[in-house]
């Protein structure tokens, strides 16, 4: 209908603006400016320089987006990208989601590169896999995984599931039902750990516990680090309160007041300063620079 319009061939297919083609199929619409549908089935390529290279019912509703294939698939903002799967939406300018099922991207420049029923919102965010993945602030990325989510800038989540980075710059690695809470803070793997505070870490394990500012908790089971630039090595059930607390292993010991150390072994406890526990069992200082090497009752 248009001038210099083509219709190459198929069926019930119109090309109406200018250099506007259609190579074949069945029901597509060329109705932009230079548009073009290679084929298929009920596809429209409505925008001027927009394209639908095939599949079904598929649009490229505005100025010079992309729709590779599939089915149900929209690109509706200058520019967007659909490379295929299907029910996939790509909804800001420069948005682009490759493939799978149900993805939306909606953020400017944002990237879905495939997976089913992922959500990024954030700008130039990137989901590039997995499953009900989310991601609503700028700049964060997801590797892949299930049901992970994002709240915060610059924030990244490897992979795992049910793992949530919210605050800027915090890291999930992987694991499940990890949460890094602070500012840079990072939870590397396990599952059931939070870092909670900036710059805090945890390495591993399980129900690890880290609120201390740039406190580390290695690894083991059900340890805490409350005392800020403090280290738990692991073990399991071992706590640190007091600034520049040490505890590197063993099970049940505790460390209050400052730069209190226990090495191992069992219900070691310390509320003075400067003091120390290298190992044994049931242990107990109370006092400023205090010794104890081992033995216990």
């Amino acid at each position: 209908l248009g001038i210099y319009t083509t219709v190459s061939g198929g069926q019930f297919n119109t090309a109406k603006n200018w250099n506007a083609a259609v190579g074949g199929g069945y029901l597509n619409i060329a109705n932009g400016l230079m548009a073009t549908v290679g084929g298929g089935s009920s596809n429209s390529a409505i925008g001027d320089y927009a394209t639908v290279a095939g599949g079904v019912a598929n649009d490229a509703q505005t100025f010079a987006t992309t729709v590779g294939g599939g089915n149900d698939n929209q690109a509706t903002a200058s520019a967007a990208t659909v490379g295929g799967g299907q029910y996939n939406a790509a909804t800001n300018y420069y948005a682009v989601v490759g493939g799978g099922i149900s993805n939306a991207a909606s953020g400017l420049y944002a990237a879905i590169g495939g997976g089913n029923n992922n959500v990024v919102s954030g700008q130039s965010s990137v989901v590039a896999g997995g499953s009900t993945i989310t991601v609503t602030a700028d700049y964060a990325s997801v590797g892949g995984g299930s049901s992970n989510v994002i709240t915060a800038t610059y924030a990244t989540i490897g992979g795992g599931q049910n793992n949530a980075g919210t605050e800027t710059y915090a890291t999930v690695g992987g694991g499940l039902y990890n949460t890094a809470g602070g500012s840079g803070a990072v939870v590397s793997g396990g599952w059931s750990n939070t870092a909670n505070n900036d710059s805090s870490t945890v390495g591993g394990g399980n129900s690890n516990y880290n609120t201390g500012y740039a406190s580390t908790i290695s690894g083991g089971e059900q340890n805490s680090s409350l005392g800020d630039y403090s280290t738990v090595g692991g073990g399991n059930l071992n706590h640190t309160y007091g600034d520049y607390g040490l505890v590197a292993g063993g099970n049940g010991n505790t460390v209050y007041g400052y730069m209190n150390a226990i090495g191992g072994g069992t219900a070691g406890y310390i509320t003075g300063s400067y003091s120390t526990i290298a190992g044994g069992r049931w242990n107990r200082i109370e006092a400023d620079f205090g010794t104890i090497a081992g033995g216990g009752w």
